[in-house]
């Protein structure tokens, strides 16, 4: 069924004030939160009617871990030694 609900909706506040991912991290469901974050890309910053995070809202620790991103020094960068800085494009 995920795949067949556009993006939009999957980010939407529903009348209780969460959004899908809030709600399966507040609850533990590990999976779906795996499946709405990393498969739906869904926005995991966006705030709750209560000023809460997805992370936030994650009651276990092992939710919360879900949503860290790597730290990498340089993310934007080929780690291939040279220091050249290289411009990024962004197209509308």
């Amino acid at each position: 069924m995920l795949p067949t609900v556009p993006y939009e909706q999957l980010n939407i506040l529903e009348p209780n004030g969460s959004t899908p991912l809030h709600a399966a991290a507040y609850i533990g469901h590990m999976v779906i939160v795996h499946l709405l974050s990393h498969q739906s890309g869904c926005y995991g910053q966006k705030r709750n009617r209560h000023g809460y995070d997805g992370y936030e809202e994650a009651k276990p620790n092992d939710i919360r871990h879900m949503f860290h991103r790597p730290s990498v020094r340089n993310r934007f960068f080929d780690d291939d030694g040279n220091n050249d800085i290289q411009q990024l494009i962004v197209m509308d």
